[in-house]
C-alpha cells in the first residue's frame, strides 16, 4: 500500500551532485516511480517541517540550469506536489542538509518513514548516528523499491491489515470507510481501524471520520425502514463509543451512516479545499478497494479444523482517480442529495 519516503533538500539541488550524469538517471527513475504507466502511485513524499521543505526544492528544480533536465524536473514538482503529505516540525528550521536528514529522522521516530533518501555526501558524514539513512544512489537498485505495490494480498489478520492502513489514516484529514457489515460482522474490524485512524501524533491534522454501512435485509427484497437505520447508527454508535472510551479527541469526528443498500468495501480518504465561493469541500487523495477483510481474532499459528476450508484470498488494491470518482459522488460528496443523517460518535 502506500509508502513514505523522505529526502534531503540537496537531493534535488544541481550544485551538490558530484556526478551530473548518475543525477540525471536518478531523477529520471523517480520521476517514472512519481508517474508510472499505470495511474496509481503508491508512494507518498515526506513535506518536512510543517511543509517548508518542498519549498527548498522547488526552488532548487527551477534553478537547474541542464537544459536536458529541465522537462524533467517540471514534471517532477508537478507530480510530487500530488504525493506529498504534510510533516510537523521538530527542531529548529534546519540551515543545511545535514540537519534537514536529522529533521527526518526525528519526525521518523515519533511516526516511521519507510525511506530516508540523503545525498551519498550526506549519508556517509551522519553513517554513524543515522546508518538507517540511504543514498540517492540506492534508488536505481530495485531492493530500494521491495514491497512498494499497489495491491496486497494480507492475511485475515487484523494486525497484518490495520498496518497496511497506517499511512493512508495518519495523513487523511477525513476518512470514509465503507462496507455492508461494517456494524455486525466487520465490527471488531471497524473497531481497530477507528483505534489505529484516531491514534495520531501531536502535530498531525486532526481527523473526520465516516463509517457506511447498510440496512439491507440479506434475505429479503425490503432495504428496511428509515426508523430502523437510524436505530442501527444509534447502537452502533453507542458500542463503538464504548469500546473507544478515552481515545477520542475533541479535534477528531466520527459519524455512522445507514444506507438502504451498500455493497462495496472500500476505504476512500483525503484532505479538505475551498470551493470559489469559499466552501470547505472534500478532495478525495486515496482510494482502497478491498474483498475482505478480518472478521475475527485467530492466532497465526492456529491450524485448521478438519473440514474447515480457507477463506477465499484477501485482495486489495490502490484505486486510481476514475475509480474513486463514482463512490466518491454517491455516498462521500457533501452535495450528494441522498446521505442519511448521519449519527455522530
Amino acid at each position: 500500500m502506500l509508502k513514505e519516503i523522505a529526502f534531503t533538500p540537496a537531493v534535488f539541488d544541481e550544485s551538490a551532485q558530484s556526478d551530473k550524469s548518475d543525477w540525471r538517471d536518478q531523477l529520471k527513475e523517480l520521476l517514472g516511480v512519481l508517474a508510472p504507466k499505470g495511474s496509481v502511485c503508491p508512494v507518498i513524499v515526506s513535506n518536512l517541517y510543517g511543509s517548508s521543505w518542498y519549498h527548498e526544492i522547488e526552488r532548487s528544480l527551477k534553478s537547474v540550469e541542464d537544459h536536458k533536465l529541465k522537462a524533467v524536473c517540471q514534471a517532477i514538482m508537478e507530480k510530487m506536489k500530488d504525493r506529498l503529505v504534510s510533516r510537523p516540525a521538530c527542531s529548529d528550521y534546519p540551515m543545511d542538509d545535514a540537519t534537514w536528514c536529522r529533521e527526518a529522522l526525528a519526525s521518523h521516530a515519533i511516526e516511521p518513514i519507510d525511506r530516508i533518501v540523503a545525498t551519498n555526501e550526506t549519508r556517509v558524514a551522519l553513517i554513524e548516528e543515522a546508518s538507517e539513512v540511504r543514498g540517492l544512489d540506492e534508488i536505481e537498485h530495485a531492493g530500494f523499491w521491495h514491497g512498494v505495490n499497489v495491491r496486497a494480498w494480507p492475511e485475515p489478520f487484523f494486525e497484518d491489515q490495520i498496518v497496511l492502513l497506517r499511512k493512508l489514516c495518519i495523513h487523511s484529514e477525513w476518512i470514509a470507510l465503507s462496507s455492508p457489515y461494517a456494524n455486525t460482522t466487520e465490527m471488531d474490524f471497524t473497531i481497530e481501524f477507528l483505534r489505529t485512524a484516531l491514534s495520531r501524533p501531536v502535530g498531525f491534522q486532526p481527523v473526520e471520520i465516516e463509517i457506511h454501512f447498510d440496512n439491507w435485509n440479506r434475505g429479503s427484497s425490503s432495504p428496511g425502514l428509515l426508523d430502523d437505520r437510524t436505530q442501527k447508527q444509534a447502537i452502533a454508535a453507542r458500542f463503538i463509543a464504548h469500546k473507544l472510551t478515552r481515545m477520542l479527541p475533541s479535534s477528531s469526528t466520527v459519524q455512522f451512516f445507514c444506507w438502504e443498500k451498500l455493497l462495496e468495501r472500500t476505504l476512500i480518504a483525503g484532505d479538505f479545499t475551498t470551493d470559489g465561493n469559499g466552501v470547505k469541500r472534500r478532495r478525495a487523495r486515496w482510494g482502497l478497494s478491498m474483498t475482505h477483510v478480518a472478521r475475527k481474532r485467530r492466532p497465526k499459528v492456529e491450524a485448521l479444523a478438519e473440514g474447515e476450508q480457507e477463506t477465499e484470498p484477501h485482495r486489495w488494491s490502490l484505486m486510481d482517480k476514475h475509480e474513486i470518482v463514482r463512490p466518491f459522488e454517491s455516498f462521500l460528496d457533501d452535495v450528494t442529495a441522498i446521505r442519511p443523517t448521519p449519527t455522530s460518535l
